[in-house]
Parts: structure tokens; sequence; C-alpha cells
């Protein structure tokens, strides 16, 4: 009985040994694991906060169409395939888009004009980030709701020249005694206001221009209700500004991989310009419809 009895002890006390050496194998696999988890949560934080402290480069003043010191360029071929990225259907697949994500594809930080930030009477913060390359810019607009001001999401998306060459358009006048006189007549073919020798930028005449109060609540309507206005015709939006459009055909454009046609219209203040931007299709060549807007304090 004695034999038995320290046998079935030994036996007893060796089982315990082995649960206790599993359980200590457990435990240290458990923590190697929490330790794992806990150095891939602070490499995630550390790429989220180098993300954040790249960011967006503010920007005073409202030059947009010149680069800003400390942006760098894009090659036109690469600022043209972004905006082609984000046309291709963005109100439903990138509208929303945080502004660190916009920035993850474009590859380098935004030039955000701080003077340009706004807030309209429902409370909905703006912001305008801009991207540039030597002959083109590329323009983003965020925008987030009072309540929650740090959630900006991307609203539009628009790709267009940059504003004439001040230093070429210096030297031809230097070159040149005469100035061309500005042509602005209103077509009635086209019912638009047709203009050669003229800075889009700049008003062609004052017989031509709306208030300033009036043309910023038009350019704030288009803004704010982008879903409802897109696809618009040019007469839609002349009905609704109450004013023929500019028209500058030298800027008219075509996509030559899809053939799109590009036309770009535009309406002044005697300090601003708001500008629409209208496509069609190349088997419907004569079906414009509104693409983007944009709104911007004149050269």
């Amino acid at each position: 009985m004695k034999k038995r009895l320290a046998l079935l002890l030994a036996v007893a006390m060796i089982f315990s040994l082995a649960a206790c050496g599993k359980k200590t194998v457990d435990e240290k696999a458990d923590t190697v694991k929490k330790d794992e988890k806990k150095e891939e949560a602070k490499k995630e934080e550390a790429k989220k906060e180098e993300t954040k402290a790249k960011g967006m480069i503010d920007v005073q003043g409202d030059e947009m169409f010149t680069t800003p010191e400390g942006i760098e360029e894009l090659s036109n071929e690469r600022l043209k395939e972004i905006s082609e990225y984000f046309d291709e259907d963005h109100l439903t697949k990138f509208e929303g888009m945080t502004y660190e994500e916009v920035e993850a594809y474009i590859g380098m930080p935004g030039a955000h004009f701080v003077e340009h930030d706004d807030e309209d009477e429902n409370g909905v913060l703006t912001k305008n980030i801009y991207w540039y390359s030597p002959d083109y810019l590329f323009y983003t607009i965020f925008t987030a709701y009072k309540d929650s001001p740090d959630d900006f999401g991307l609203t539009m998306a628009g790709y267009m020249p940059r504003k004439f060459d001040e230093d070429e358009e210096e030297e031809d006048a230097s070159e040149s005694d005469e100035v061309e006189e500005i042509v602005a007549e209103l077509s009635p073919d086209t019912g638009m206001v047709e203009v050669t020798n003229g800075n889009p930028y700049i008003s062609p005449g004052d017989e031509w221009e709306i208030s300033e109060e009036d043309l910023e609540e038009k350019a704030k309507y288009f803004d704010e209700n982008y879903e409802e206005t897109v696809g618009m015709t040019y007469e839609e939006v002349k009905d609704y500004i109450g004013k023929p459009g500019a028209h500058y055909e030298a800027l008219d454009d075509v996509d030559p991989e899809t053939g799109d046609l590009k036309k770009q219209i535009f309406w002044y203040s005697p300090d601003h310009v708001f500008v629409v931007v209208f496509t069609a299709e190349e088997k419907n060549p004569d079906d414009f419809g509104l693409d983007f807007t944009a709104y911007y304090e004149q050269d």
C-alpha cells in the first residue's frame, strides 16, 4: 500500500509539473503576441504622425495661379494623370477622401491658401488645396461641418491651365508700342460674349460685370449645390446668373485621349471672376454640360 501510494503521488506531481510548464509556455507566447501587437500599433501610430507632420503647406495671399515658394511642381504629364484619376466618377468614388489620402496618391504636399478658408451660413467649413505643374494646376476643395472641424473630406477637384506668364506678357509689351485692343462682343449664335486679345482673369469691361455680392452669391450656390447643378447647359447657367458669360475661344480644348471637348466660360464682378468649365463627349459635340466651377480674385 505504501508503495502504491508513493507511486500515485509521484504521478500526480509529474502531471502537475507538466501543467505548470504548459501554462508557463502559453503565458510566454501570449506575452510575445501582445508585445508584437503593441509594436505594430506603435509603428502604425508613428506612420500616421509622420503623414500628419508632412501635411499641407500653408500659403498666405491669393496668387493661386503662381507656384508658391516651397511647393514642388509635378510634371505636366503626372498632373494630367492625377486630374483624370480624380475626374473619373469622383462624386461617388472619391467624395469624402481625407487630405492625407489625396496627398498619399499624389505623392507630395499641396498648397493650402489659408486666406481662402471659408465658413458659410450653414456652418460648412471650406479649404482650398492646390498642386502644380509648369503649365497647369490641380485644385481640390475640402469641406467639414462646424461641429466636426477636423473631419474635412474631398468635395470637388478640378484641373485647368495656369494664368498667362506675366514675364512673357511684359516682354511682348516691351517689344511692341501698340497694345492690342480687347474685343468683346455678344454673339447672337452662341449667346456668349466672345472675347479676343484679353486675359480671361481680368474683366473685359464693366458692361459685362455684375455686383460683387451677386457674383459671390452665385458662385457659392454652384459650389454648395454641385450634385444638382452638374450637367447644366450654358443657357441654364446664364439664365440663373442673369448675364451672358465671356468665352475665350483660344482656351477651348480637346482631350487627346478621349476626344472630349472643353469650354471655359467666365463671369465677372469688379474684383472677382467666376469660371464654369463645360465639357461634351466627342460623339455629342453640341451637348456641353457643367463639369466644375471655380471662384477667384482677378489678376
